[in-house]
């Protein structure tokens, strides 16, 4: 009975040595020795990394000779970017004209449609080059623009009649 009381005391009193305030724990190393101190820390430290990354500073201002010897400035180069504009070929919408037509319902339409025309006037101008030469020119776009405004005239009410050309 006696060693387990012995036993119990030592258990005890080395879970109050591990809990011990922060106050008391530099008396406790002072207690230590030289060679505890030492293990104790030996077996506390960190492992040292494998791979060590280094880095160099260079100042501008000086003689010009850089690494870091106080050289000149230098200017680092810009990339030289090449701009490449691929023509894209241009078409022309083209009103037709057509005897059928009455002349207020198209102009409405070709103001409705057509961005460049935005009054009456300009819209009356094409009508009429449009009936005496049998086309007019509307605008000049990129093909796809194109064809989209030749199907706005032609779902348009009433239908316009247009067609497209390559600007050449």
């Amino acid at each position: 009975m006696r060693s387990s009381i012995v036993l119990i005391a030592t258990i005890v009193a080395s879970t109050w040595a591990l809990q011990l305030p922060a106050a008391t724990r530099p008396q406790l190393r002072a207690a230590l020795s030289a060679t505890e101190r030492t293990q104790t820390w030996m077996q506390a430290a960190p492992a040292k990394p494998k791979t060590q990354t280094k880095s160099k500073t260079f100042t501008q201002g000086g003689d010009g000779g850089g690494r870091g010897k106080g050289g000149g400035a230098v200017e680092t180069a810009k990339p030289i970017t090449k701009r490449t504009v691929e023509e894209c070929p241009m078409w022309k919408v083209l009103l037709l004209g057509d005897d059928e037509y009455e002349e207020d319902p198209v102009c409405e339409v070709l103001q409705a449609v057509m961005p460049n025309i935005e009054n009456q006037r300009a819209a009356r101008e094409h009508f009429d080059e449009a009936q005496a030469q049998g086309k007019s020119v509307l605008i000049l776009v990129a093909e796809e623009i194109a064809e989209a405004y030749v199907e706005q005239l032609q779902r348009a009410d009433p239908m316009v009649y247009a067609e497209i050309e390559e600007d050449k």
